[in-house]
């Protein structure tokens, strides 16, 4: 288990290879937030880096991962590699019936 360095998030890991994230804006009452299927065994380790706040698992697949809970990050990095983003015209054909927004 280990707190983000803002201490709102507490992660564990599991045996049955996830990582659990809690809400701890209430300490008396913490939230399941998220469940990351993270390894294919059990999750040994998790920690948090000071700095930036990236999660870090090890697990008895002998991998490690890097986990980026930053929504916005995520998005950017997502907009910023995925490509041409979609237009209006893909737009209609794949979410019809719904007002086009630009996605990125």
């Amino acid at each position: 288990m280990a707190f983000a360095p803002d201490a709102t998030t507490l992660a564990a890991g599991t045996g049955d290879g996830t990582i659990w994230l809690w809400s701890t804006n209430d300490p008396r009452q913490p939230q399941l937030s998220a469940t990351l299927p993270a390894h294919a065994g059990q999750v040994y380790t998790v920690a948090f880096d000071p700095l930036d706040g990236i999660l870090l698992s090890g697990a008895a697949d002998h991998t490690t991962r890097l986990w980026n809970l930053n929504p916005e990050a995520v998005a950017a990095f997502i907009c910023a590699t995925a490509g041409t983003p979609i237009g209006a015209e893909e737009w209609a054909r794949y979410v019809p019936g719904k007002p086009y927004r630009a996605v990125c």
